[in-house]
Formats: structure tokens, C-alpha cells, sequence
């Protein structure tokens, strides 16, 4: 039995076309594979990031004597800042892995 074009039996051509599917198949696992590890290693550094938000803002506040208002509200928005910078790496981080 001939192949639909004609030129070579089925059994011959069948193996070769059922190895290139397999090799597209693990090429696309591979590439998606990646790419999750890629977003997850993208999710570490927004979180590593965040986190040094916060370690900084201890330290501020550490460094912090006087009692003034505007030394009061600069460590309050550096704190929300920080809060809300760890608030988004865990949310990103959760989605891609939900995702993956």
C-alpha cells in the first residue's frame, strides 16, 4: 500500500513520520518546561526584591531616633510600599505556578 502522495509503502514512511511528531512533541514539552522555569526563577527575583524592601525598612526604622511627624510618615510609606511590593511577588509567583 502506497502512502496518500504516492511514492513509498506506509509502513515505510510511517515510523519516520511518527518520529518527527514524537521529536515536535518533547521539543514543545521542552520549550514549555522552560518557559515555566523561566517564570519561576522571574517570581524568586520579584520576591528576593521584596524582601529586601523589607529588611531595608527594618534597618530604616532601626536608624530612626527623633519622634517627627515626617520621619513617622516616611517609614509608614516605605512600609506600605514594601508591604505592597511583597503583596505582588507572592500574587505573580502563585499565579504562575497555578498556571504551570
Amino acid at each position: 500500500m502506497l502512502d496518500p502522495i504516492g511514492h513509498a509503502p506506509i509502513h515505510a514512511t510511517s515510523p519516520t513520520i511518527v518520529s518527527v511528531l514524537r521529536a515536535e512533541a518533547s521539543a514543545r514539552s521542552e520549550a514549555q518546561a522552560t518557559a515555566v522555569s523561566v517564570e519561576r526563577a522571574r517570581a524568586d527575583i520579584a520576591l528576593t526584591v521584596a524582601l529586601s524592601k523589607v529588611a531595608g525598612l527594618q534597618e530604616a526604622k532601626a536608624r530612626y531616633t527623633a519622634d517627627t511627624t515626617d520621619d513617622a510618615c516616611r517609614l509608614m510609606m516605605a512600609a506600605q510600599e514594601a508591604a505592597q511590593a511583597m503583596l505582588s511577588a507572592f500574587v505573580s509567583f502563585r499565579e504562575r505556578l497555578a498556571a504551570a
